[in-house]
C-alpha cells in the first residue's frame, strides 16, 4: 500500500487513545524531556516511541499497515505539531468530524501513522505529503495552545500547499 493511501480513521485513533490510557499510567511512561507522562500529556513523539514503534518493529512498516485491512485513502489531510498532546489533537479531530459530518470510518492523513518510522526518507515523505494532499478535500490544522504549529516550517509548508490548491477546504481546530 502506498503511503498516501494510509489514512487513519477516528475509530483507529480512539483505539490508540484507549491504549495510551491503559498503558501509560501502569508502565510509567516518560517523555523526551524526562518528565512522567499522563494520558493527557502524551505527544505524538511519545506515541511513536510507545505505540507505533513497538507494534511495527517486527515488520518495519507503518502503523496503518499493521491495523488496516485494506487501503484507506484519506479524505482529510491533518497538519499538526508532534509536540502537541495527542489527546488534544484527537479532540480537535473529533470536533472537526462533528462539524463537517465526517463519519468515523473516514480516513485522515497523519504522517506519523502513514509512514514507516523505521525508514524515514525526506524526499519520499515530501512526495507522499504532496500526493496525499492532492487527493484530500481539505486540510485540518490542529493548533496547540501556544500556536507552535504555526511556527513549524513543515506545518507552514503544508498550510501553504493547502491554500494553493483550488477548491480545497482549510479548517483550524484547537482544544
Amino acid at each position: 500500500v502506498k503511503p498516501e493511501e494510509r489514512g487513519i480513521t477516528l475509530t483507529q485513533l480512539r483505539d490508540i487513545m484507549a491504549h495510551i490510557e491503559l498503558r501509560c499510567p501502569r508502565e510509567g511512561w516518560v517523555g523526551v524531556d524526562g518528565r512522567r507522562l499522563s494520558p493527557a500529556t502524551v505527544t505524538l513523539y511519545d506515541v511513536v516511541r510507545y505505540v507505533i514503534k513497538p507494534i511495527t518493529q517486527a515488520y518495519k512498516c507503518s502503523y496503518v499497515e499493521r491495523v488496516a485491512m485494506d487501503t484507506q485513502p484519506p479524505i482529510w489531510f491533518v497538519c499538526n505539531w508532534w509536540g502537541e498532546s495527542f489527546r488534544r489533537c484527537l479532540d480537535g479531530l473529533e470536533q472537526h468530524a462533528r462539524d463537517r459530518g465526517v463519519p468515523d470510518h473516514c480516513p485522515y492523513f497523519i504522517s506519523a501513522f502513514a509512514h514507516s518510522q523505521w525508514d524515514l526518507d525526506f524526499i519520499q515523505s515530501w512526495r507522499t505529503f504532496r500526493k496525499a494532499l492532492s487527493q484530500c478535500v481539505g486540510t485540518v490544522t490542529v493548533l496547540d495552545a501556544e500556536g507552535v504549529t504555526l511556527k513549524r516550517t513543515w506545518c507552514l509548508c503544508e498550510t501553504y500547499l493547502s491554500l494553493r490548491k483550488p477548491d480545497h477546504k482549510w479548517d483550524m481546530y484547537t482544544a
